[in-house]
């Protein structure tokens, strides 16, 4: 009863288990990499296959000739000599063309669709022609698609339901219409392919993952090298790229955004009292809080030492940039307790705009600098009585 349970259990499971394994989760920080990966396939893999598939047309016309076949039996497949043709033109004019990345994602349900689709009117094809034996030496139809069938799963392992919906739509329908005949060599010739099919597809399963873990693995080190070691943030690298980006974004579309700079008031003080361990805590904290207080678009960065960087991506306007460095310093500027220390938090900020305030990336992070610098000497001259930084709780 107890295996019968566990039967029926796992035979639910079934459909959920064969979706996930034509089409695994994908982490959405890897799917813009996967989609760029995928169209690079499809555009040096395809012409390819392209050509593959005319020269075979060609092959089993003569084939058919040669046997003294009737032309309206086969003569059908020149058609797709110009369709080819069509599609490297069409495949051509598009490589040549910059993409926008939004638009990968619909490119290649379009290309799934197309293939899967040609796919499948060829194996109708195949099997039909086998089975109602319109002319001798029709098996030679099922074993090139078998032959196409393989090709495309194995130029296309990037794109893992095209590849594998090639092999299973190609090669199992006519074979299976090959075992259900009494011809002794069509049936060998079937389980023959049914046995590489099966092949191909934990093949193609296999090779899929280990792309896939590549990705991954290639996430994990870009992280490692865009991310502040210290406070979790990004890390100067990875804000100077942001920024670059941004840049040009903004340059095509001519909108605007801003940067500012940070500086925390009196940071060498805590680290010279309490030490570069409680320095440390108190850089993280303060990640923490930037991070917190950033919009859905911005982002935040550690330049080094007690500095830190914002991107402010979707800026309005000075305006708006001031009130949003204002509600950031509020929240940054709130006394901390780390150990047993009660540490006062002061920060300085300064900001600018583009293209107001600079036409290009260096221009702009020097007057932002300018203005943080600024504020530091209008912080100093106001403080006529200095605060002392630390505090020690009882």
């Amino acid at each position: 009863m107890n295996l019968g349970h566990h039967f029926w259990r796992g035979l639910g499971k079934t459909p959920q288990a064969l979706r996930q394994w034509v089409l695994p989760p994908i982490e959405e920080d890897i799917r813009p990499v996967l989609n760029r990966a995928q169209f690079a396939s499809l555009n040096e893999q395809a012409p390819i296959l392209i050509c593959v598939a005319a020269l075979n047309t060609i092959i089993l016309m003569l084939a058919f000739w040669q046997g003294g076949q009737p032309l309206i039996n086969y003569g059908w497949m020149v058609l797709l000599l110009p369709y080819c043709a069509f599609r490297l033109l069409t495949l051509r004019r598009r490589s040549a063309k910059a993409v926008d990345p939004a638009l990968l994602p619909d490119i290649l349900r379009q290309h799934i669709g197309f293939m899967l689709g040609t796919v499948t009117a060829l194996s109708i094809i195949a099997t039909v022609t086998f089975l109602a034996g319109t002319f001798s030496g029709s098996i030679l139809v099922p074993i090139s698609l078998a032959f196409g069938s393989t090709a495309i799963a194995h130029c296309f392992c990037t794109v893992r339901q095209t590849a594998l919906g090639a092999v299973f739509i190609g090669m199992v329908p006519s074979s299976i219409a090959m075992l259900l005949t009494g011809d002794a060599t069509a049936q060998l010739m079937a389980a023959s392919i049914l046995s590489v099919a099966f092949i191909m597809l934990r093949f193609v399963a296999h090779q899929n993952s280990q792309f896939l873990d590549g990705l991954r693995m290639e996430r994990h080190i870009r992280l490692l090298a865009d991310t502040d070691s210290l406070t979790g943030i990004a890390n100067r690298r990875a804000m100077m790229a942001a920024i670059e980006d941004t840049f040009a974004h903004c340059a095509r579309n001519t909108s605007c955004f801003g940067v500012a700079l940070i500086d925390l008031d009196g940071f060498k003080q805590v680290n010279d009292t309490l030490g570069h361990h409680i320095g440390d805590a108190l850089l993280g904290t303060v990640a923490g809080r930037l991070h917190g207080a950033m919009g859905t678009s911005d982002m935040v960065g550690r330049l080094g030492g007690d500095e830190f960087i914002i991107l402010y991506r979707d800026a309005k306007g000075r305006q708006d940039i001031s009130q949003r460095s204002d509600q950031i310093l509020i929240a940054l500027c709130a006394a901390m307790q780390i150990d047993q220390a009660q540490i006062p938090v002061g920060a300085s900020l300064g900001f600018a705009l583009y293209p107001e305030d600079g036409g290009d990336v260096p221009t702009l992070l020097q007057t932002a600098d300018a203005a943080l610098y600024a504020t530091k000497r209008e912080n100093k001259a106001k403080r006529t009585s200095p605060e002392p930084m630390l505090k020690r709780t009882a």
